[in-house]
């Protein structure tokens, strides 16, 4: 055991969305000798006009939108612990009008994200609570 890596990862493959999320997630498990992963490189993406984009937009950027309760109403459902299968809508297009969504060009090639994603946004509300 002392021989073995110290790291043991699962690696999550894509799915198509389904209206039912199959019980088993497709992917495989792998091990690692040191975290973080050595080989990992890190890509920074700004939010764009709608998109994420490698550079920052030139005089940084600002978006905003008026406030819709009855956005989300296609994020699917959720009853944790993992006793019960979990699904999601197969076309949230219904949700997007209300929100606002950063989306990048179709990927060129397979890409794995292991490890912790990091956003730093700065928010602001015109309401007295925005919680």
């Amino acid at each position: 055991m002392m021989d073995e890596p110290p790291v043991t990862i699962f690696v999550r493959r894509f799915s198509r969305p389904d209206v039912r999320m199959p019980l088993e997630e497709p992917g495989d498990w792998r091990s690692e000798r040191e975290w973080p992963i050595a080989r990992t490189e890190v890509r920074i993406l700004y939010l764009g006009r709608g998109d994420l984009v490698d550079e920052a937009p030139a005089g940084g950027g600002e978006d905003s939108f008026e406030y819709d309760f009855g956005a989300g109403i296609a994020s699917g459902i959720h009853w944790g612990g993992g006793v019960l299968p979990w699904g999601m809508p197969l076309d949230q297009r219904l949700d997007e009008p209300g929100t606002l969504t950063y989306t990048t060009e179709p990927l060129a090639a397979e890409l794995e994200i292991t490890g912790q994603m990091r956003a730093r946004l700065f928010v602001s509300s015109s309401a007295a609570s925005a919680g």
